[in-house]
């Protein structure tokens, strides 16, 4: 008996160790991650005021912000919205040279990297799921992995109007690969769209001349 009571000691010591380990593990965490928000407060704030504005940076703003968000990668690897903000700030510059193939393709290859740490980092993200699949679409690799990301997106962000503006820019432009039933999925998110988000997607429905959009 003394046997087991010993034992049950030392396992209450065992739990002990794991309690503070995990707790210094949280702390260290919790610690990088105030780091983190401080050294990029200010990029985060731009980019995130960008994103309201629908304004592209100009190169200086884009040579900070980026700097200061890739620096504090080398403190937070994993961190799905440093990553999702890089990942924006080379998106915006590659879509506005898609004229120039030879720029656009590096810059639209990065920030594919980095929406798809964005999506491993927070897999529910349906702001990254659909901003991989919007860089495939301009990318034109129209794989697996497009159709993917655009499912994810879907099943994450039906109501979230950037994520639909984004999943039908895709799915007008490859109406033929979408098959049916992600066609009369696109159809039944334009009916239910609230009026903003519908106000948005009208250009883009007309543009298209698809089948099922009435207005």
């Amino acid at each position: 008996m003394s046997g087991v009571r010993g034992s049950g000691r030392y396992a209450w010591y065992g739990l002990g160790l794991l309690a503070g380990a995990a707790l210094l593990l949280a702390l260290f965490y919790a610690g990088r991650a105030a780091l983190v928000d401080i050294a990029t407060m200010r990029a985060r704030a731009a980019v995130m005021q960008l994103k309201r504005e629908g304004r592209m940076p100009t190169p200086l703003e884009s040579r900070d912000y980026l700097t200061a968000l890739e620096t504090a990668l080398s403190t937070a690897p994993d961190s799905p919205q440093l990553h999702e903000d890089i990942g924006f700030l080379y998106a915006v510059r590659g879509t506005a040279a898609l004229r120039f193939p030879e720029i656009s393709h590096g810059l639209l290859t990065k920030a594919l990297s980095h929406y798809q740490l964005a999506a491993r980092y927070r897999p529910m993200d349906s702001h990254a799921w659909s901003s991989i699949a919007l860089c495939k679409h301009f990318l034109d690799q129209s794989d697996p992995a497009l159709w993917a990301a655009y499912d994810k997106a879907m099943a994450y962000g039906a109501n979230e109007p950037e994520t639909q503006y984004a999943l039908f820019t895709v799915g007008l432009s490859r109406w033929a690969e979408l098959g049916t039933a992600r066609q009369q999925a696109l159809q039944t998110a334009y009916q239910r769209a609230r009026p903003h988000l519908r106000d948005r997607l009208m250009p883009l429905v007309a543009r298209s001349q698809r089948p099922g959009f009435a207005a």
